[in-house]
């Protein structure tokens, strides 16, 4: 009897050394090999490949400073609790990466407190008035769903929310979470990349001024190193030496951007343009194929809208794109302020709908569109899609399904605002006004002799691959200008609209084009993840015999499976060691 006991014992100990071995073995393999697992069916726990590499570049502490902390509406608890979820998905990867939520109304100083938020704003955070209702009584709060990102003595503000014109609060939290990763991704990216990616504006055709580009400006300034390159015929202006090979040009900037010219390019300008192109630079075309201009027509009240010759219309007709020339009239569009009293009278302004600015939406779910706000045109034009091989196009936005098209010359006045328009007559549905061009591009210049001034430059004739946008409405990426009571200016945010006071998407726009085409295509399928919203059944939770049958279901089905379980481990045991009293008796 006392040898078995014995036995048992020794049998007990060595069990409980192999669980502890197992332990720390398990401990040291997870140590080494990392790895973790998302059961969740849209993989919303999932960080992406680009995602792991950018924060494996992060070599020293990296601080999130959240300001979506304190007494909020549910919704945005859960966008709180979901940004913290990310987080942690973050440090898991890396250690360096830290977080804190703070609540800016927890300061018990109002002053204090009123600094915080005053510098938060100043910081580019915007705060958002929400309006919630308890009880019967109405509250409203300020939130500012966003953070501030500390990394090697840089500071960078990070917005959390994104809005969405025409979209639920519910809808605009929930496109906030599925864009977390992107958000946090990109803000990461702009404070570990040493060398930023070179854009510049270009200018000497009429394109937009500085102070009209000072939104776009603005906006890039964080992510790219931007500047203006005058095109003045000659090659030194887009291309310079490669430090590699001395004999060999390269494209001076990665990225170009026209920005609505209005007058004709030089056979020269027009040349170095399309070999930038072939040797792998990026342009973006802001392009208006039909002159018009609203502050103009606010001016005289009339005026004739009429085709421009750019120079480069053969040219983009053989990269893929025809820019046609005529206006796009659309239902869905802004509205225009007018005066509606006599003359004499005291001026009272009202809004009416200006159909020759419309509101273009998303034509497809690329990354670069996918989740994107509503994008403020003026006086857009159409655009046709040529087949070239080698050139996959995509159309990325689109006008509503209410527009039609006025082929120049097109006379307009300020009178058309006030007319009813026939929904009979807006038949041409989703008519494409942005489209990217993706490939190997053939030279307009092939078969075209080469400018005498241009022979330093060795002309190519198929591009390296290589991308180009389109968008026909050079107003989409200018901003509107605030005039101040002092008799000064200041231009206003990309996007935002003083008329409406709404900000668009066009700031947006342009930063994913960019991003997308200057090789952060991967890090923008961050940008695709769906997270659907499982909403409770209403026409069930009005069952109330269904609604507390559930319920019970909820709070007595884990004691109960708990106290099985507990039951059967009890049996067991009872019943195991019984048999072996009985043995050893």
């Amino acid at each position: 009897m006392t040898k078995k006991r014995v036995s048992y014992k020794i049998q007990n100990i060595i069990q409980l050394s192999m669980l502890f071995a197992i332990i720390v073995l398990v401990n040291v393999i997870s140590s080494r090999f990392f790895t973790r697992i998302d059961l969740t069916s849209e993989k919303r726990y999932t960080i992406s490949e680009a995602t792991r590499e950018l924060i494996r570049n992060i070599d020293e502490p990296m601080l999130f400073k959240v300001y979506l902390e304190g007494d909020m509406p549910p919704s945005y608890k859960r966008l709180r609790n979901e940004t913290r979820e990310m987080l942690m998905e973050l440090m898991a990867y890396n250690r360096d990466i830290m977080f804190d939520f703070i609540d800016p109304h927890a300061e018990p100083d109002v002053k204090a407190r009123s600094d915080l938020q005053l510098q938060l704003y100043n910081m580019g955070l915007q705060p958002r008035q929400v309006t919630t209702r308890i009880q019967g009584r109405v509250s409203t709060q300020t939130i500012f769903p966003g953070a501030v990102v500390s990394y090697r003595g840089q500071e960078f503000a990070m917005s959390i929310f994104k809005t969405q014109l025409g979209r639920s609060e519910e809808q605009m939290i929930n496109n906030s979470i599925e864009q977390l990763e992107y958000t946090f991704a990109r803000t990461i990216k702009v404070l570990t990349t040493a060398r930023k990616p070179s854009v510049a504006f270009t200018y000497g055709h009429g394109e937009l001024s500085e102070s009209q580009t000072a939104g776009a400006f603005a906006a890039l300034s964080p992510f790219y190193e931007v500047s203006r390159v005058k095109l003045d015929g000659r090659g030194s202006a887009l291309f310079k030496n490669d430090p590699y090979d001395s004999t060999r040009l390269i494209p001076a900037y990665d990225a170009l951007i026209v920005a609505k010219p209005d007058s004709t390019f030089s056979r020269k300008n027009a040349f170095l343009l399309d070999q930038f192109i072939m040797y792998g630079g990026k342009v973006l075309w802001f392009l208006d194929p039909v002159f018009a201009s609203l502050d103009l027509l606010q001016d005289t009240g009339a005026m004739m809208a009429f085709r421009i010759n750019l120079g480069l219309e053969q040219q983009l007709f053989n990269y893929g794109v025809r820019l046609n020339a005529n206006l796009i009239k659309d239902l869905n569009c802004l509205p225009i302020p007018m005066n509606v009293q006599p003359a004499g009278a005291r001026p009272e302004f009202r809004p009416f709908p200006w159909y020759f600015s419309p509101v273009v939406s998303p034509g497809s779910d690329h990354p670069i569109v996918k989740n994107l706000n509503d994008v403020r045109t003026e006086f857009v034009s159409s655009i046709d899609t040529v087949e070239v091989p080698g050139v996959q196009k995509t159309i990325l936005l689109t006008t509503s399904r209410h527009s039609r098209t006025e082929r120049s010359p097109v006379p307009i006045n300020l009178r058309m605002a006030l007319e009813q328009q026939n929904p009979e007559l807006y038949r041409e549905p989703y008519l494409p006004v942005a489209v990217l061009l993706e490939g190997e591009f053939p030279s307009f210049w092939e078969a075209l002799p080469q400018p005498s001034d241009q022979s330093g430059l060795v002309k190519i004739n198929v591009s390296e691959p290589t991308k180009m946008l389109v968008v026909s409405d050079g107003d989409v990426i200018r901003n509107q200008i605030q005039t101040e009571g002092s008799g000064g200016s200041r231009p206003l945010p990309l996007g935002y609209d003083r008329f409406t006071q709404t900000t668009f998407g066009n700031r947006d726009f342009l930063l994913n084009a960019l991003n997308y085409m200057l090789g952060d295509a991967r890090l923008l399928e961050a940008r695709t993840k769906e997270f659907r919203i499982r909403r409770l059944d209403p026409q069930k939770l009005e069952d109330r015999p269904l609604v507390l049958r559930w319920q019970l279901v909820n709070v007595a089905g884990p004691i109960a499976i708990i106290a099985l379980a507990g039951s059967i481990i009890i049996f067991l045991r009872k019943r195991r060691y019984s048999i072996r009293y009985r043995s050893v008796k």
